[in-house]
């Protein structure tokens, strides 16, 4: 909540997530769900929007408590996933490096390499990984699909809590070894 007296220190969240773009622009997700839920709270907070495909840039959107600022950064080029997902993790870092959050949202396991990165410097207090969906074979590539779910058991391991977009992924994400008290 933010506080009257302007030196104290306002809770921050950091929301990390890629977003899906049609002809009418990005679709509303769970993240936006979560910022809409911030705003209504004035509570300040950053959203970083990576696209889901490439052809679009990326944006940040900051919640100051009265207002809403957003604007695209990066490239908009088709890049090949491993490149994109790097450089989407550099910006990420860059755009919040300056920042003390006292929690980051991370949705999906390549936003969540970042967000462990700023909680391994101190940028931020606690960290939840939000699952919005899960496939065991999420890529064709079998080592893509190797990468991606070996970050998916780091975010579930390193996280402080892991939000579950449904009970199938609770029940999966229990099968992998994940404790009630985080799941």
């Amino acid at each position: 909540r933010p506080q009257k007296n302007h030196r104290m220190v306002r809770p921050k969240v950091l929301i990390i997530t890629h977003f899906n773009f049609t002809a009418f622009g990005p679709i509303h997700g769970p993240a936006h769900s979560i910022a809409s839920y911030l705003e209504k709270k004035k509570i300040l907070y950053k959203l970083i929007g990576h696209p889901l495909y490439s052809g679009r840039k990326s944006f940040i959107e900051i919640f100051d408590g009265e207002k809403i600022r957003q604007k695209e950064f990066g490239t908009n080029l088709k890049l090949p996933l491993i490149v994109k997902s790097f450089l989407e993790t550099v910006q990420t870092l860059l755009m919040t490096l300056g920042d003390k959050n006292t929690l980051t949202i991370s949705i999906d396991p390549l936003n969540t390499v970042p967000a462990l990165i700023l909680r391994r410097i101190g940028k931020t207090k606690k960290l939840v990984f939000y699952t919005v969906d899960y496939a065991e074979k999420r890529f064709e590539n079998p080592v893509l699909n190797f990468i991606y779910h070996l970050l998916d058991r780091l975010s579930i391991s390193r996280a402080d809590f892991v939000w579950n977009v449904s009970t199938r992924i609770v029940k999966k994400r229990k099968k992998l070894g994940l404790g009630d008290r985080k799941n």
